[in-house]
C-alpha cells in the first residue's frame, strides 16, 4: 500500500510542476489540486486510517469520487482504487464500504479505465461474495453501467454467467420458505401453492425493493443472453431459466412476468432452452397463458419453441402437464389449462403449428386425463377446445373420435364434489346430490358440445342411444342444458329400445331420479312428469301397477320433502292425472299424499286420520290420538293449500267420472282435516269453505256450485302449468257439476216427490237422464260425520278465521235442507249449541285471536240467523227443543238492539211456522216491541204486527192489556212518524221519506185489521182507549185534527157497530136499490160523511147511502105506516130476491134443459149485503128446510154442467160472500171451511172444478188412459158441501143496533149547533160526488206472478210459458181464488181484458178488509203464435210494481231479467233444494188454465183424482222454499224478506201475499217520493174529496171552515169525550 501512495505523491508532484489545473473542488478553491489529492490520499493511508475516524474517511473517499468524474485522473485513476480499494470489505464501517463502492461506480462513469486488468479488479470487486443483500441494487446498477447494460462483456464474459445466476437465484428465493434448493430440486411446484381455480396468481412474495432489484437484473440477464448467449454456459442458462420461472410462479405484477417471458423469449430466439429446463419453462408457459397481459406472449414463445428442435420433448412436457401422476399436489390447475389451451391451439387452433402431426384419438385422451383434476377452469378450457375442434372438423370425423369426444365429456363429472343428502333414501341420491354450481359459460359449452355429439347419434346410429352416452347423461344430467336433456329424455322413454317391459320401468324409474329427483329444473321436472303421465295411460292394467309401484310410489313417499313450490305444483298435477285412471288402492296412496301435504306432516300414517270418523259419533271431549302431526313438513302454507284443493278435484273426479268409487274416503279426510288446530289455516278454510258449500237437489244427489267449482277451476299452481281441474261448464243444475253417484240421504220409497210430480198420470222429470239412476247404487256421504265435525270444531276452536268461517259457511249450507236430512241428531246438537250460546252469552267462548273489531253482537246475530234457518228443521226438534229456539229469539230481541231486527223476522217467521209454540210468548214480545219504538224498528215491528192480526188462533190467552199494547204500538207510530218533504232530490232523504209515509200507512193497516178481528161486542170497549192514544203529543195541544186522526176516527165509527165489507154490491135492475131509475134525492154532508136519501121504486121504501173515507153503507127503510096516497097494502118481502130467483128455477127447473150458464143474466144468483133482514129470513128458511128440501132441490140443478165454470160465474161480486149460492153451495167446504170475515185470506176458497196446477190435468178432471174424463162433482155431493157450510157459520149477530146511529151522526163533528149541511145539486157537487163514487173504498193491488222453467234465463222464454210445476199449481192455489174474468165488472182486475178473454179465462185474485189483489198470473195469459216476444203480458207484467218470480231455472234470477219501468221488487221463490222439485216436461202439451172444457168421466176417477190432490197439497204444506226479494239498488230494506228465509208450503202463500201487498204500497210510495205529488190510500184520497165537497157547499151557502175543530178553551178530557161515540151506543 505504501508503493502505490509513493507512485501517487510522485504523479501528485509531477502535475504539480508541470500541469495545469483544471478544477478544484468547493472546500479548497484556492488549494492547488496536487495538494489536495495528496492530502486524501494521505487519510486513506492504512497506517494513518486507523487512527482517523471512519467518517473522515468515508469523506475523503467521496470528494475522491467527485474528482474522479469531474477531472482528468487517468494517470492515477488505477492507483487511487487500489488505495480506496481495501475499505470495499464487508467487515468494515458501512460509510466507508459504501463511499468506496460509490467511488467504483466513478471509476466507471469517468470512463478512464485503461487496462484489462483494471476492468477484471472492478467486476470482482462488484461480484464479490462479501457484499450483503443491502449492497446488491447499487452493486446491480454498477455492474449494468460496466457491462453497458450486458453489451460489453470483455475480461468478465467467463464470470458473468455465474454471477448472474447467483444473483437471480438469491433474488428469487427471497422470503422462500424452502429455498433456492427446493426450487431447483423441484421445478414442477413452481406454482402457487395454494390450489385456485382463478385465472390470477395469488398475491407476490417480493417487496417493492425486491422486485425493482429483479427486474433491473432481468433485463441485464435479456441483454446478455441476446448479445453474448454464447458465452454463457448450459447450466448457467439453466440456472438462470429455473430461477426467473420460479420468481415468475410466486408474483402476480405484470411487470415482472413480463420480463420473465422477455428472458424466456430470448433464450428460444436467441440460443436454446437445454432439456433440463424444459419442463420448467414449459410450465411456466402454461402458467403464463393464464394472464391477460402475458397470454399472447406466452402463446408466441410456446408456439416458438414448438417450431424448434425441442418440439417433441416440449408436447411431452405437456401431456405430462395434463396427465398428472397420481401423487402430484393438486396446484397445477393454472398449468394444466394452460397445457390445453396449447394443446389445442397448436394442433386445431387457428394459430395451428404445422409441423406437428398428432391424431386426435392421441390428443383427447390426454385432455380426458385432464379432467381428473374436476376443475371447472381446466374443464371450461376443454370445452372450449373441443367446441373449436368440432366446429371445423366434426365432417372428419370417425366413431371413434366421437366416442373419444363422449369420454372426454363423462370424465368431466368428476369435478362435481358430492354430499350425502339426508332427507333421501335412495343411493343413487345420496352419491349424485351435487353442491356445485358451475358457472354459466361452462354450461353452455359442455351442452353445445353434448348436443353436437348428441346429433351424431341420434343422425349416424337411427336407434337405441349407446350404453356409454346413457351413462353420460345419467351422471351429467342435471347440469345439461333443458332442451339436450329434453331431447334425451324423449328418446330414453321408448319402450321399444328395451328387451322387457321391466327393464323398461327399471329405467323409466332412473330417468326419473336423475331429471326429477336430482335435477331442479321445474321445466325438466314438468317434461319427466308429463312424459310419465303419457306411458302411465295407455298402459293395461297390469303395467299401470307395475309402473306405479316401481316409479310413482317412490316419487309420492318423500312428496312433503319438495319444497319447491313450481315443483310442488307439477307434481299435484302430474297425481291429478294418474287419479283419473289408477286403480282403487292406487288411489288410496294419492289421496293419501294429498292429505300429508294438505296437514304439511312428515308422518305417513294418514289412515289415522279416519279414527274421527268412529270417534266423533260419541262427541267426546278429548280429541282423538292419532300418530299425524300437522305443521312439522317444509311445505308453505300456500302449498299445503293447493294439495288441498287437488284433493277437492279428485273428490269431484271420483264423483263423476269413477262412478263415486273413493268419493267416500275423500270425504271423511275432508271433513277430518279442519278439525286439527295445528293444520295450516288456508287448509282448514279451504276444506271447510269447500264442505260447507256442497248442495243437495230434492233426489238428494250432492252438486257442487258453480262457485265453489270456478274457486278450483281458477287456481292454477303457476302461470305456465295447466289448471288442477279442466274447466267444468254449465251451473249447479247440470249434470256436469251434478254429483250423479254421491247422495246424502236414502229417500225412502214413497216419498212427497210421488205426491207432488210423480205417481201414475203424471209427467216425468225433463232430466230423464238424471232422474232415472239407480240409486241403490249411489254412495252415500257421511253427512253425520260432516255435522259432527263442524260441532266439534265450533266448540273447540280457538282460531277466529277458522270460527267464523264455519259460522258463515253453516248459515249458508243449512238453507238446503235436503242436504242434512240424514243428520237429524246432529242438528239437535246444534240447535242447542246455538240456544246455549244465545242464552248463556258464550259467543267465541274459545276463541283466542278474536280481532278488537269483532263485535261479540255480530256474532250473536249470525248464530240468530242459523237459528232463524234451523226453523225448517223443526220436524228433527221436540216441542221443548222448538220453544227453546224461540226462547233463544226472544233473547237477543233483549239483549242485542243490533239483532233486533232478526229477531223480529224470525218472530214473524214463527207465527206461520211454529203458531202453538209462540202462542205464550206472545204477551212478552209484544211488551218488548213496545219498548223499541224507533224508526229503525218501525217497519219490523208492523210487518210482526200484521201477520199476528191473521192469525187468531194465536191470540187466545191475550189480555185487555195485550190488545190495548198492539193498539198503542201502531197509534204511536201514526202519531210520531213525520214524513219529510217530498219534494227532496237527494236519494238518502227521498228513502227516507218514502219510509215514513209507509210506515204511517202500514201502521193504519195494522190498526184497522186488529180493530175488525176483535168480536163486534167488544170492538166498542176498545174505542175510547184508542181515541185517547190517538190524541196524544201533538193533537192535544192543536185545535185541528190532522188526517190521520180523522182516519182512524173513522174507521173505528165504520167498524164499530156492525162486522159487514167496505162496500154493497152494486143492486140488480128493478131491485130495491135501482141507481138507474131517476127519483128523487137529496144529500147532506154530516162530518166527515155524505148521506144521500133516495125514494125507492117500491112505495114505502126509502134507500139511504153514507159515503165515509172508510167505506160505503147502503140501507133500504121501510115505512111501517100506510101511504095515504096508496089504497093497497104494501107487499112483504119474505126473503132476498136470489132466494125468489133459485125458487122459481127450482119450480120451473123439472124436465127442462138447463139454461147455459153463459148465456144467463147478469144479475142471477145475487143478493145484497146490506139487505141483513133479507139474509136472517134466509138463514131461518134454510135451518128450517128439511134435508129431502135441499136434497131436492140440488137434484134440481144441472148434473152435466162445468162446475168450475159454474163457480166462477158465482164468484163475480165485490166480496167473498156476494152471493147465497157461491157461498152454500159452490164452495168445498169439506176441505175447506168458510172464512170468517176478520180471518187471514190464506184460508181462501178454491173452486173445486179447477186445478190451478197447470203443470197437469186438473186431478177433478184427470183423463183416463182411454182419454175420457171423470164426471163433476154430483149434487148429493153438492149438498153434503152445502149442509157442512150451514153448519160451520157463527150464530153471532153481524150488526149492532147502534150502527144506524153511527151513520147518522155528525162525526167528529159532534157540536150540538152544527147542523147538517144539504148539498146543492149543481154540476161542480154532483161532479164531485161521482169522483167519490169512483174511488174505490179499499186499496187497490196488482201483482204480478212469473215462472221460470228449467235453464230458462232469457224474457221471451219465460213470457212464454203456459204452465208450470206442480209445486208452483198448489202455490197458486193457496195465493188467491180463481175468478173468471169475461163479465167481470166488481172485482178490480188490473187491467186485465174483461169481454173477450184476450188476457186469459181466469185469475187469481184475493180480497180482505184492506185492499183487493189482483195476481197477473203470466202462465193464465195465452201465449200468442204472432206474439214470440209475448208483448201482451209484458204490458201487464211491465206496469206491476211487484212481480212474484217462482224460479225453478237452476240460476239465480236477476233482477233485470224481466226489464220494465215500474219493476221495482222481485220476490223470488226458489224450491230448498236447489232444484226443481216435481217440474213437469216443458215439452209436453198441457192445460194452459182452462180448466172445465173436459168432458164428464166417472166417479170413481174423480175421487182418486181428489185423494192424488189431496195428498199433493198435503205434500206441498211440508215443503220449504227459499223466499227473498230483490229490489231498485236505491231502495231502502224494508221487509222481513230481504234476506232470505225458509218458509213451508203451508205457510208460503201468506207470506208472499203480504209481502207483495207492503212491497207494493211501498213502491207506489218510493216512486212518487221523489216528485210533488206523493202517493195516497184510497181512505185518505176519500176523505180529502169529501172535505173538497164540503168546503165547495159551505163556500156556496156562505159557511164556515171545513175542519174538524176543538171547541176553543176546551179541556183535553172533554176533546176525547166528546169524540167519544160510543158513549151515545
Amino acid at each position: 500500500m505504501s508503493n502505490t501512495l509513493e507512485r501517487l505523491k510522485q504523479k501528485f508532484k509531477s502535475r504539480a510542476e508541470g500541469e495545469h489545473v483544471v478544477g478544484a473542488t468547493q472546500g479548497s478553491l484556492d488549494d492547488p489540486l496536487s495538494q489536495r489529492l495528496l492530502t486524501l490520499c494521505l487519510r486513506l493511508d492504512p497506517a494513518a486510517a486507523q487512527s482517523t475516524a471512519s467518517e473522515r474517511v468515508s469523506e475523503a473517499i467521496k470528494e475522491l469520487s467527485v474528482l474522479a468524474q469531474s477531472v482528468d485522473l487517468s494517470a492515477e485513476l488505477e492507483d487511487l482504487w487500489q488505495l480506496v480499494q481495501p475499505f470495499a470489505v464487508a467487515n468494515g464501517p458501512d460509510a466507508t464500504r459504501y463511499a468506496a463502492l460509490e467511488f467504483l461506480r466513478a471509476c466507471i462513469l469517468s470512463q478512464h479505465i485503461s487496462t484489462e486488468l483494471f476492468r477484471l479488479s472492478l467486476f470482482r470487486t462488484l461480484v464479490s461474495d462479501h457484499w450483503g443483500r443491502g449492497d446488491l441494487d447499487i452493486r446491480l446498477r454498477t455492474l449494468r453501467e460496466l457491462t453497458k447494460d450486458g453489451r460489453d462483456l470483455r475480461e468478465v464474459e467467463q464470470e458473468i454467467g455465474d454471477k448472474l445466476s447467483q444473483w437471480l437465484d438469491a433474488l428469487a428465493s427471497l422470503s422462500s420458505p424452502a429455498g433456492s434448493a427446493t426450487a431447483k430440486a423441484q421445478p414442477s411446484t413452481l406454482t402457487p401453492a395454494s390450489s385456485t381455480s382463478s385465472a390470477e396468481p395469488q398475491a407476490t412474495w417480493y417487496s417493492q425493493v425486491d422486485l425493482a432489484s429483479i427486474r433491473e437484473l432481468l433485463a441485464l440477464v435479456v441483454n446478455v443472453v441476446k448479445f453474448s448467449s454464447i458465452c454463457l454456459q448450459e447450466s448457467q442458462i439453466i440456472n438462470l431459466l429455473t430461477a426467473a420461472c420460479y420468481i415468475a410462479s410466486r408474483s402476480s405484477d405484470p411487470n415482472l412476468i413480463r420480463d420473465v417471458m422477455l428472458l424466456l423469449d430470448a433464450v428460444v430466439r436467441y440460443g436454446t432452452v437445454p432439456r433440463a429446463a424444459l419442463s420448467v419453462v414449459t410450465r411456466t408457459l402454461c402458467f403464463a397463458v393464464n394472464m391477460n397481459d402475458s397470454s399472447q406472449a406466452a402463446w408466441q414463445i410456446m408456439r416458438n419453441l414448438l417450431k424448434s428442435h425441442r418440439a417433441r420433448h416440449t408436447m411431452s412436457e405437456l401431456f405430462s402437464i395434463v396427465d398428472p401422476p397420481p401423487d402430484s399436489p393438486a396446484t397445477a390447475v393454472l398449468q394444466v389449462r394452460g397445457a390445453v389451451f396449447i394443446i389445442a391451439m397448436a394442433n386445431w387452433g387457428s394459430q395451428r403449428v404445422k409441423s406437428l402431426s398428432y391424431s386426435l384419438r392421441y390428443l383427447l385422451p390426454y385432455l380426458q386425463r385432464a379432467t381428473e383434476l374436476h376443475a371447472e377452469s381446466v374443464d371450461t378450457e376443454i370445452l372450449l377446445s373441443l367446441q373449436q375442434l368440432i366446429s371445423e372438423n366434426k365432417d372428419t370425423f370417425s366413431v371413434l373420435d366421437w366416442e373419444a369426444v363422449a369420454d372426454v365429456l363423462a370424465g368431466m363429472g368428476g369435478h362435481w364434489e358430492t354430499e350425502h343428502n339426508e332427507s333421501t333414501t335412495s343411493s343413487v341420491l345420496a352419491s349424485k346430490t351435487s353442491a356445485l354450481r358451475p358457472k354459466r359459460l361452462f354450461f353452455e359449452l359442455y351442452n353445445d358440445v353434448l348436443g353436437s355429439l348428441m346429433r351424431f347419434n341420434f343422425a349416424e346410429q337411427g336407434g337405441n342411444l349407446p350404453s356409454w352416452f346413457t351413462r353420460i347423461f345419467l351422471r351429467l344430467g342435471p347440469w345439461l342444458s333443458e332442451p339436450t336433456v329434453l331431447a334425451f329424455i324423449e328418446k330414453s322413454c321408448n319402450v321399444a329400445y328395451y328387451a322387457t317391459f321391466k327393464d323398461w320401468v327399471a329405467a323409466l324409474w332412473i330417468l326419473t331420479e336423475t331429471f326429477y329427483v336430482l335435477d331442479k329444473r321445474p321445466t325438466l321436472r314438468h317434461k319427466m312428469l308429463l312424459l310419465l303421465l303419457h306411458r302411465y295411460t295407455p298402459a293395461s292394467a297390469l303395467e299401470q301397477e307395475e309402473i306405479f309401484d316401481a316409479v310413482i310410489v317412490p316419487l309420492i313417499k318423500h312428496i312433503t320433502r319438495k319444497t319447491d313450490p313450481v315443483t310442488f305444483g307439477q307434481m299435484m298435477t302430474f297425481l291429478l292425472g294418474i287419479a283419473e285412471n289408477c286403480a282403487q288402492k292406487h288411489l288410496t296412496s294419492i289421496v293419501e299424499a294429498l292429505v300429508q301435504c294438505a296437514l304439511n306432516t312428515e308422518s305417513d300414517a294418514i289412515a289415522s286420520v279416519l279414527m274421527l270418523a268412529e270417534l266423533l259419533s260419541a262427541m267426546k271431549s278429548a280429541q282423538s290420538a292419532v300418530a299425524v302431526k300437522p305443521g312439522t313438513a317444509g311445505l308453505s302454507e300456500a302449498m299445503s293449500c293447493r294439495a288441498a284443493h287437488a284433493l277437492f278435484t279428485v273428490f269431484q273426479m271420483c264423483a263423476n267420472k269413477r262412478g263415486g268409487d273413493g268419493c267416500l274416503l275423500i270425504y271423511k279426510y275432508l271433513v277430518r282435516l279442519p278439525t286439527f288446530p295445528t293444520a295450516p289455516r288456508p287448509v282448514r278454510l279451504a276444506c271447510l269453505k269447500y264442505l260447507t258449500g256442497m248442495r243437495s237437489d230434492a233426489e238428494y244427489r250432492i252438486f257442487i256450485p258453480p262457485h265453489i267449482t270456478a274457486e278450483i277451476q281458477d287456481f292454477e299452481l303457476t302461470a305456465d302449468t295447466p289448471p288442477l281441474s279442466p274447466a267444468v261448464e254449465g251451473h249447479a243444475a247440470s249434470a256436469s257439476n251434478l254429483a250423479l253417484n254421491l247422495k246424502c240421504f236414502n229417500k225412502p220409497r214413497g216419498d212427497v216427490d210421488t205426491a207432488l210430480g210423480g205417481g201414475k198420470g203424471g209427467q216425468k222429470d225433463s232430466s230423464a237422464a238424471i232422474t232415472e239412476i239407480d240409486t241403490r247404487s249411489m254412495c252415500l256421504m257421511p253427512i253425520a260425520q260432516h255435522s259432527a265435525a263442524l260441532l266439534l270444531t265450533l266448540t273447540r276452536e280457538e282460531d277466529w278465521e277458522v270460527y267464523s268461517c264455519i259460522l258463515q259457511g253453516l248459515a249458508s249450507q243449512l238453507s238446503n235442507l235436503h242436504f242434512f236430512q240424514a243428520a237429524g241428531p246432529q242438528l239437535t246438537v246444534l240447535r242447542g249449541v246455538f240456544c246455549d250460546m244465545i242464552v248463556g252469552e258464550r259467543a267465541a267462548a274459545t276463541v283466542k285471536n278474536l280481532p278488537s273489531t269483532v263485535r261479540k253482537s255480530d256474532i250473536y246475530l249470525t248464530a240468530l240467523n242459523i237459528l232463524t234457518t234451523l226453523l225448517a228443521y223443526r220436524q228433527f226438534f221436540t216441542k221443548e227443543d222448538q220453544d227453546k229456539m224461540l226462547l233463544a229469539f226472544q233473547t237477543g230481541l233483549y239483549r242485542w238492539p243490533s239483532a233486533a231486527k232478526n229477531c223480529m223476522h224470525a218472530f214473524t217467521l214463527a207465527l206461520l211456522e211454529l203458531p202453538q209454540n209462540m202462542t205464550k210468548l206472545l204477551p212478552g214480545t209484544l211488551l218488548k216491541v213496545s219498548q223499541m219504538m224507533s224508526t229503525a224498528m218501525a217497519v219490523h215491528n208492523l210487518e210482526f204486527l200484521a201477520t199476528l192480526a191473521h192469525l187468531p188462533s194465536l191470540r187466545v190467552n191475550f189480555t185487555d192489556a195485550d190488545l190495548k199494547r198492539v193498539f198503542v204500538i201502531a197509534l204511536q207510530y201514526i202519531n210520531t212518524t213525520t214524513p219529510t218533504s217530498s219534494t227532496s232530490s237527494t236519494p238518502t232523504t227521498a228513502s227516507s221519506s218514502a219510509l215514513s209515509v209507509y210506515i204511517v200507512q202500514l201502521a193504519y193497516q195494522v190498526l184497522l185489521a186488529w180493530f175488525i178481528t176483535l168480536k163486534l161486542p167488544e170492538r166498542k170497549k176498545y174505542v175510547p182507549f184508542i181515541i185517547h192514544y190517538l190524541l196524544l203529543e201533538s193533537n192535544r195541544r192543536s185545535s185541528v185534527l190532522d188526517e190521520n186522526v180523522e182516519l182512524v176516527l173513522d174507521m173505528l165509527i165504520h167498524n164499530s157497530f156492525a162486522d159487514c165489507w167496505s162496500k154493497p154490491a152494486d143492486a140488480p135492475r128493478g131491485s130495491l136499490v135501482d141507481k138507474s131509475a131517476k127519483l128523487p134525492s137529496r144529500t147532506w154532508v154530516q162530518g166527515n160523511s155524505l148521506m144521500t136519501s133516495q125514494v125507492s121504486a117500491q112505495p114505502g121504501w126509502i134507500n139511504l147511502t153514507i159515503r165515509r173515507p172508510s167505506g160505503v153503507v147502503s140501507l133500504s127503510v121501510r115505512l111501517e105506516n100506510r101511504l095515504k096516497s096508496i089504497a093497497a097494502p104494501v107487499n112483504q118481502l119474505e126473503a132476498p130476491v136470489a132466494f125468489e130467483q133459485v125458487m122459481r128455477h127450482r119450480r120451473s127447473s123439472a124436465g127442462k134443459k138447463p139454461p147455459n150458464i153463459d148465456d144467463a143474466a147478469p144479475t142471477m144468483l145475487r143478493r145484497r149485503d146490506s139487505d141483513s133482514a133479507s139474509h136472517t129470513q134466509w138463514r131461518k128458511h134454510l135451518r128450517s128446510t128439511s134435508l129431502t128440501s135441499i136434497s131436492s132441490f140440488q137434484s134440481d140443478l144441472p148434473t152435466n154442467m162445468d162446475a168450475s165454470r159454474v163457480k166462477s160465474e158465482m164468484s163475480i161480486a165485490s166480496s167473498p160472500a156476494d152471493s147465497v149460492v157461491t157461498d152454500y153451495f159452490s164452495e168445498d167446504v169439506g176441505s175447506f171451511p168458510r172464512r170468517p170475515r176478520s180471518s187471514s185470506i190464506s184460508s181462501a176458497l178454491y173452486p173445486e172444478g179447477l186445478d190451478l196446477m197447470m203443470a197437469t190435468h186438473s186431478p177433478r178432471h184427470e183423463r183416463r188412459d182411454d182419454g175420457t174424463v171423470p164426471q163433476s162433482p154430483t149434487p148429493r155431493q153438492i149438498k153434503d158441501s152445502a149442509l157442512s157450510a150451514i153448519r160451520a157459520r157463527s150464530d153471532t149477530q153481524p150488526i149492532d143496533p147502534g150502527f144506524i146511529f153511527a151513520q147518522l151522526i155528525t162525526y167528529p163533528n159532534l157540536e150540538f149547533n152544527e147542523p147538517s149541511i144539504l148539498l146543492p145539486e149543481d154540476d161542480g157537487i154532483l161532479r164531485g160526488i161521482s169522483v167519490l163514487d169512483r174511488t174505490p173504498v179499499l186499496d187497490l193491488q196488482k201483482i204480478g206472478v212469473v215462472y221460470v222453467g228449467p235453464n230458462q234465463k232469457l224474457e221471451s222464454e219465460i213470457l212464454s210459458n203456459t204452465h208450470g210445476s206442480r209445486m208452483y199449481g198448489y202455490f197458486l192455489q193457496s195465493l188467491g181464488r180463481l175468478v173468471r174474468l169475461k163479465g167481470c165488472r166488481d172485482i178490480y182486475t188490473g187491467g186485465l181484458d174483461t169481454s173477450e178473454d184476450f188476457d186469459g179465462r181466469h185469475a187469481i185474485y184475493a180480497q180482505d178488509d184492506l185492499s183487493q189483489i189482483i195476481f197477473h198470473v203470466v202462465t193464465l195469459m195465452p201465449t200468442l203464435s204472432h206474439d214470440p216476444l209475448c208483448t201482451s203480458k209484458k204490458r201487464h207484467i211491465g206496469n206491476d210494481f211487484v212481480t212474484i218470480v217462482w224460479n225453478e231455472s237452476g240460476f239465480d234470477y236477476a233482477f233485470d231479467t224481466i226489464p220494465a219501468q215500474f219493476n221495482f221488487v222481485n220476490i223470488i221463490i226458489e224450491p230448498a233444494g236447489g232444484q226443481r222439485v216435481g217440474a213437469t216436461d216443458l215439452s209436453a202439451p198441457q192445460a194452459t188454465g182452462s180448466a172445465g172444457a173436459d168432458s164428464a168421466a166417472t166417479a170413481s176417477s174423480a175421487n182418486a183424482s181428489r185423494e192424488r190432490a189431496q195428498r199433493g197439497s198435503e205434500a206441498f204444506a211440508n215443503q220449504f222454499f227459499k223466499v227473498y226479494t230483490k229490489h231498485k239498488s236505491d231502495m231502502p230494506e224494508y221487509g222481513p224478506l230481504c234476506e232470505a228465509k225458509l218458509v213451508s208450503g203451508a205457510a208460503l202463500a201468506t207470506l208472499v201475499r203480504q209481502s207483495a201487498v207492503h212491497a207494493n204500497i211501498f213502491s207506489q210510495i218510493f216512486q212518487r217520493s221523489g216528485g210533488g205529488d206523493a202517493h195516497t190510500s184510497n181512505a185518505r184520497e176519500r176523505l180529502r174529496q169529501i172535505k173538497r165537497i164540503r168546503d165547495r157547499a159551505l163556500s156556496t151557502v156562505g159557511g164556515g171552515g171545513s175542519a174538524a175543530r176543538a171547541v176553543p178553551g176546551e179541556p183535553v178530557d172533554e176533546r176525547e169525550t166528546r169524540l167519544d161515540f160510543t158513549r151515545f151506543t
